[in-house]
């Protein structure tokens, strides 16, 4: 029930609660505020000491990690069944963490305080009942929690700057966690070449040398839906899709391999639909060429100069197949050997800044004028008019452009044409734009 008491105290559906063992893998974090005071929250994965699971070696990894540098360790126990794996778990956590407390789930009922003698066997002093799905006793957690910081952690306050909000989705294995630890310069996330390895969204924060932070959002795989074959692949998926919609700005990963599938069209168009500043990044470009290996020395700046050639082949081949994004950078990267992260991560920044930009409408219409001097088009019996533009929308961006037309009589490729050179007069690389037209009498 770690995850389902985890949910609880940031009030909102975070982590994944499923039934069944070993849901959750990678920790996942959320800075929740009680009482004025910011309290971060890890939910870890569960894990048995003897496992001889690689997968799950790792998981134990992370989550004692989280042990030893937590200031307070939630220890959940259920109620009526102590087992061998508890006694391990208690005993690391004499050991080695700074604070604990037992919380012992699923003590609904009139007596929740009414304890099998397994649990006073244990020998904690501290024990806390609560009913982590029916959110029996949450309150009172969160005030023992308050009161710990506040005495023993001396107030310590998490601090969140406002932050990019940056998410790396793509189908399974093109590399997204390896991305998030590459960048982080720490193993954040557990990466395995076991598909659908992570399952929860995970959230890490990164800050520039300048001062920019980033909150990276690590996805779990999205797979063709007749490849997903669980209730917890779904519901991962879903929250894949919900980190694009919140995202400010995506990283797309595909691979030279298989380069673009019906699936990253698909991931593709959720996110142009939502508006968000879009990156296509190629990873594994270590894989294509050995001449990458005598340019290691500079593979955070440039990659490789003798692959040029190779990469834009590969552009080209993207756009052939992926026409509808050619306006989306397009980087070569390898998360595994820091190649082009850099410049992944400026780019991102500078990407960031370009959708924030405001255009002013008096900007807007000379670009407008400039568009009909350079191409007008005749629509029947007269040219078209276009009077003026306004910015309707950000994100997605949206102008709107009054004209003296059906907007139904405009053809598609003078629409695409509007399009195009907005977007290079505008500095408008990586942005999905849309424009509308609305016919308007040309005033006197």
């Amino acid at each position: 029930g770690k995850s389902t008491l985890f949910n609880a105290l940031c009030s909102k559906r975070i982590a994944i609660e499923f039934s069944k063992p070993g849901t959750t893998r990678d920790p996942v974090e959320k800075t929740v505020r009680i009482d004025e005071t910011d309290i971060l929250l890890v939910d870890t994965g569960g894990f048995e000491f003897q496992s001889h699971d690689p997968l799950y070696i790792d998981v134990g990894l992370k989550a004692k990690f989280y042990i030893q540098n937590a200031d307070l360790v939630l220890f959940m126990v259920e109620k009526d069944k102590i087992i061998d794996e508890d006694l391990a778990f208690l005993r690391y956590i004499k050991r080695y963490s700074k604070d604990y407390i037992l919380v012992i789930n699923k003590c609904e009922g009139k007596y929740p305080e009414l304890f099998s003698k397994d649990i006073y066997q244990l020998g904690v002093s501290l024990m806390f009942p609560i009913s982590a799905v029916h959110r029996e006793n949450i309150g009172e957690l969160e005030d023992f929690i308050l009161n710990k910081a506040n005495s023993s952690l001396k107030s310590k306050k998490i601090e969140i700057p406002d932050s990019i909000k940056l998410t790396i989705v793509g189908r399974p294995n093109t590399g997204k966690s390896t991305l998030l630890n590459s960048l982080l310069k720490y193993e954040k996330a557990i990466v395995s070449d076991i598909p659908g390895t992570t399952r929860d969204s995970i959230e890490a924060i990164l800050e520039l040398d300048d001062g920019t932070v980033f909150t990276i959002i690590d996805t779990a795989g999205i797979r063709k839906k007749s490849k997903v074959n669980e209730d917890l692949e779904y519901f991962s998926i879903k929250r894949s899709f919900a980190a694009i919609d919140e995202a400010d700005i995506v990283i797309h990963l595909i691979e030279p391999e298989d380069l673009v599938t019906a699936q990253d069209k698909k991931i593709s168009d959720r996110i142009i639909q939502n508006g968000k500043g879009y990156i296509l990044a190629v990873n594994k470009i270590d894989k294509l060429s050995r001449n990458l290996q005598d340019s290691k020395n500079e593979k955070s700046r440039s990659g490789s100069q003798y692959s040029k050639n190779e990469f834009q082949q590969l552009e080209n081949i993207i756009d052939q197949q992926f026409p509808h994004i050619n306006y989306v950078k397009k980087m070569f990267i390898s998360a595994k050997e820091d190649i082009n992260l850099d410049s992944l991560i400026l780019y991102a920044k500078d990407l960031y800044y370009r959708i924030k930009g405001e255009n002013k409408t008096s900007q807007l219409n000379k670009i407008l004028q400039s568009i009909e001097d350079k191409k007008p088009i005749l629509i029947g019996n007269s040219f078209l008019n276009m009077l003026y533009m306004i910015e309707a929308h950000k994100i997605p961006r949206i102008f709107k452009i009054f004209i003296n037309k059906d907007p139904a009589q405009i053809p598609s490729y003078y629409h695409q044409y509007i399009i195009n050179e907005l977007r290079e007069q505008l500095n408008l690389e990586s942005i999905p734009v849309r424009i509308k037209f609305e016919k308007r009498k040309k005033e006197k």
